[in-house]
């Protein structure tokens, strides 16, 4: 086995420009399985440019399975299951060749299981960065939302205040609820 990125899938969705808008709506009847594959499909196309092996780990799925897209394993936890659990479970399969795994997530819980099975780690604006390239853009300047068809940069829209002290408003008593229970 030669080196390889392990992603989980969510973490980086939801924290990258180009697919982060996808998500947005997901409280407004978005459909999910359709917004992860296209997500799939963009983080696939620039981990091919940069010829980064890389195996991408999701929550859920109808089964437990592997596919490949685009040169990229994508790996489903299946049913009800975490991919952190999935990344930690095949992680302890590979024995000595872990060390040759670097976890890319802002899970520090999920980045300290791995570690402890002999695999680094990166944040993921750090792996982000790295496939951005040099600072300024990477080539020509151009940032990674430039690549963006134009209908992604209209859903990638900033939140508006209002909006956002509604959705403070809901975590907080979700929080509240769960401190109850």
């Amino acid at each position: 086995m030669r080196n390889e990125y392990w992603l989980d899938g969510f973490n980086i969705f939801h924290k990258w420009q180009k697919t982060k808008g996808l998500f947005a709506d997901k409280h407004y009847n978005v459909d999910l399985p359709r917004v992860v594959e296209q997500s799939i499909r963009i983080l696939s196309r620039d981990l091919a440019q940069h010829r980064a092996k890389s195996l991408i780990f999701i929550d859920g799925g109808v089964i437990r399975t592997e596919r490949h897209q685009a040169g990229i394993r994508v790996r489903y936890a299946g049913p009800g299951k975490k991919a952190d659990d999935r990344m930690v479970e095949d992680l302890g399969l590979l024995g000595s060749d872990a060390g040759k795994v670097t976890a890319v997530s802002d899970d520090r819980e999920l980045r300290s299981r791995l570690s402890y099975l002999g695999a680094s780690s990166l944040g993921v604006m750090e792996f982000l960065s790295l496939l951005a390239g040099p600072k300024g853009g990477g080539k020509g300047g151009k940032t990674p939302e430039d690549d963006l068809p134009e209908v992604m940069r209209i859903k990638c829209r900033p939140v508006p205040p209002n909006e956002v002290k509604v959705w403070l408003e809901i975590f907080a008593q979700a929080d509240l609820n769960d401190a109850d229970g």
